[in-house]
């Protein structure tokens, strides 16, 4: 049985398309788009490039997906049953 504890799944996606699916996605609940691009631009790009450095989430990965096109993501990665 795998330990779902231990599976971690990466999604690549750079910085500038998740400010602008921030853009078109939050706006209508924070208020404004100046509002939602200086959010991210201050605190989710550095915490995510943080998050990244530190961890070496991407290497670390059990699966990794390409989320650059939302609508036709691309597994890059998978883990096979040996590797858990």
């Amino acid at each position: 049985m795998t330990d779902i504890s231990r599976s971690a799944a990466i999604t690549a996606l750079a910085n500038e398309i998740m400010v602008n699916r921030a853009l078109h996605r939050d706006v209508a609940w924070v208020g404004s788009a100046q509002a939602v691009e200086e959010r991210y631009r201050r605190f989710w790009v550095p915490a995510h490039e943080l998050y990244e450095q530190l961890i070496s989430a991407p290497a670390r990965a059990h699966a990794f997906v390409d989320n650059q096109v939302i609508t036709a993501p691309k597994r890059i990665r998978h883990a096979t049953k040996a590797d858990f």
